[in-house]
């Protein structure tokens, strides 16, 4: 009947939704900076006012607490897209864009005090490596990653080289959505 929806679609609706916020939070705890700042007895915003990146993080904590943070980092990408692999790529793009999201806007309360804004990169990589469980072709998880590698090698720059990412996947994710 017209204008009537099946109460499955409405349970998978509220389903999406709930994983939608699950993953944004979850891209938004700076579990890194918990980690770090426990473990180390360190402020990590020392090195950095506004930005926990790679270098920032190298420069006053060292390679230990780095590694820890990156892996963090990674695994809340990588479980986004998990998340959404039931419904598909697509699904696990979405869920991995609400986690990238939370990860360089989270909420005030997850960050008092100032805005902890790392670029992203190890969530991207979670990602990556995510979608291509998702069904992602290796080619389109290898290029956004050769493209990175070329923008570091060629300016020195990890911003440059985090968008190479980010522009890439958009770009791939708008063929995805082509059919055929």
């Amino acid at each position: 009947m017209p204008g009537i929806t099946p109460p499955h679609l409405e349970y998978l609706s509220a389903v999406i939704v709930v994983l939608g916020i699950l993953a944004y939070l979850t891209g938004s705890l700076p579990l890194g900076y918990w980690a770090v700042r426990r473990l180390s007895r360190q402020e990590p915003r020392w090195a950095s006012a506004y930005n926990l990146g790679l270098e920032n993080a190298l420069k006053q904590l060292g390679a230990g607490p780095l590694v820890l943070a990156s892996s963090l980092d990674f695994l809340k990408g990588l479980l986004a897209v998990l998340l959404g692999r039931g419904w598909g790529l697509e699904g696990g793009l979405l869920l991995a864009l609400l986690a990238y999201l939370g990860h360089l806007y989270p909420p005030p309360a997850f960050t008092p005090g100032a805005t902890l804004r790392g670029r992203g990169g190890f969530v991207l990589l979670g990602i990556l490596v995510g979608l291509s469980f998702a069904g992602l072709p290796y080619w389109a998880t290898a290029l956004p990653l050769v493209a990175a590698a070329a923008a570091l090698v060629a300016t020195g720059w990890m911003t440059l080289s985090g968008l190479s990412v980010v522009t890439l996947l958009a770009l791939g994710g708008l063929g995805l959505g082509g059919g055929g």
